[in-house]
Formats: structure tokens, C-alpha cells, sequence
């Protein structure tokens, strides 16, 4: 952890407990973090750029709104995943980083860039997907990750891609998300947005007795059943 003013290093030591290294003022102290046993993932310090960590308090500030009392972590975020963070205190929002200290944006799903960024970051290495569904704060795809389990990939709009894991049966056909226009759904959800619509779901799917998959839109108490170029289709 990393403030205008210390940095703390926290190691387990050989008795498998929480130790910590503390720089201020120009000494370094150490301190025995407590005797609980630490479960998440180590990592190594020389694998994150903090090179100019001025420079990500200043991005942070732009993108949060406060520069008070900030802190940066290097910690496990989810699914295993290191990254780095800033957060403020009181706490507004986090912002999170790249072990290269580039910064992970905030996403408008009203752009078909920024559904297109959400969508790539989701779909990871996947070629085939089962679903995939936009809300007014996040992108998901579904993906098959062994029989009866199914994997969900969540990008919110300004926290990174993680996951979660159910079991089920599946039934819909795999397709390549490729297939998916990230404009036709981010002009759907302007549209839902400039009508202050707060219920937008837009899920994309192939149903096992298909040829294609097809986009099912409902937001402001209507549905709509279209083709993955928006054109209209009429329900069977």
C-alpha cells in the first residue's frame, strides 16, 4: 500500500503469518500484522509499474472526482487476478490499473466503442459463446466450461472482467461473438437512456432450433425481437 506519505509491504513470513514493511519519513519499521493466516495470492512487486504513482493519483482524481487521502494497493481483485488500485478516503470509487500502470476506463455503454471494449474483455480467448446480454451497468457473455457448467464473464461499467461459475444444463447453440454488432446494441441502449428507461436488458442467444442468434431487447415495459443487424423479427 502506497499514500502520499508511506508505503507498507506485507509478506508472509516463514511461520506463514502477515508481516509488514513500513517506509515513512525515511525509516523503514516493521510490524506484525496479527496471527491470522493470509489466503490470498502472493504476488511479486517487480511485476507493477509504480514507477510515477503521482501520475496515477492524478488520473484517479480526473476520473473520481477526489484526491483525498489516496491510496494505492497492489492486491488479488478477483478470480486470482493482481492488480493495482486507487481508492480515496471517504471512499467515492476505486479505480483500478494495469500491472502497467495503465488505467482500466470507465466504460458508456452508449458507445459502440466502449460495448465493443466491454465485449472483447469478456469474451477473453473464447471463439464460441452461448449468450451474451447488455445492461445499463454491465456486458456479460455466457460460456460453456465443462459439462453442466456454465461460466459467466461480467464487465461492469467501471470495474474489470470477472467471473462466476453456476451449473446448468445447456440447450442454446454456441456461436462465435464475433457475430455480434457492439453498434446495434449501444444505439438500442441510447435510445432506453434518452427515455430514462432504467430496466434495459438486451440479451443475445441461438436457440438450439435456430439458424442464427437473435437479440431480445426489452426496456420501458416493451420487448423487441431482432436480428443481429436490428432488424426487426416477428415472434413465433
Amino acid at each position: 500500500r502506497i499514500t502520499g506519505d508511506q508505503a507498507r509491504l506485507t509478506y508472509v513470513d516463514e511461520w506463514s503469518k502477515p508481516v509488514s514493511e513500513i517506509w515513512r519519513d525515511g525509516k523503514i519499521t516493521t510490524q506484525d500484522e496479527g496471527t491470522d493466516t493470509v489466503v490470498s495470492s502472493s504476488f511479486d512487486p517487480r511485476d507493477f509499474n509504480i514507477s510515477d504513482v503521482g501520475a496515477m493519483f492524478e488520473k484517479s482524481a480526473q476520473l473520481c472526482g477526489s484526491a483525498e487521502n489516496q491510496e494505492l494497493q497492489i492486491t488479488e481483485y478477483a478470480n486470482s487476478k493482481i492488480l493495482m488500485t486507487v481508492s480515496t478516503t471517504p471512499e467515492s470509487s476505486t479505480v483500478f490499473f494495469r500491472p502497467d500502470a495503465t488505467v482500466i476506463m470507465p466504460l458508456d455503454f452508449t458507445s459502440a466503442e466502449d460495448v465493443s471494449q466491454a465485449l472483447t474483455e469478456a469474451v477473453g480467448p473464447s471463439t464460441r459463446i452461448l449468450a451474451a446480454g447488455l445492461t445499463a451497468d454491465q456486458l456479460w457473455v455466457d460460456v460453456a466450461s465443462g459439462p453442466g457448467t456454465v461460466t459467466r464473464r461480467i464487465r461492469k461499467t467501471s470495474v474489470p472482467v470477472y467471473s462466476l461459475q453456476r451449473k446448468q444444463s445447456i440447450s442454446d447453440e454456441p456461436f462465435a461473438p464475433s457475430l455480434i454488432d457492439a453498434k446495434i446494441l449501444a444505439e438500442k441502449f441510447a435510445v432506453a437512456a434518452e427515455s430514462e428507461s432504467k430496466d434495459f436488458v438486451a440479451t443475445v442467444k441461438q436457440q438450439e432450433d435456430e439458424d442464427h442468434p437473435f437479440i431480445n431487447f426489452s426496456y420501458g415495459g416493451t420487448q423487441e425481437l431482432t436480428s443481429l443487424d436490428g432488424t426487426p423479427i416477428k415472434p413465433r
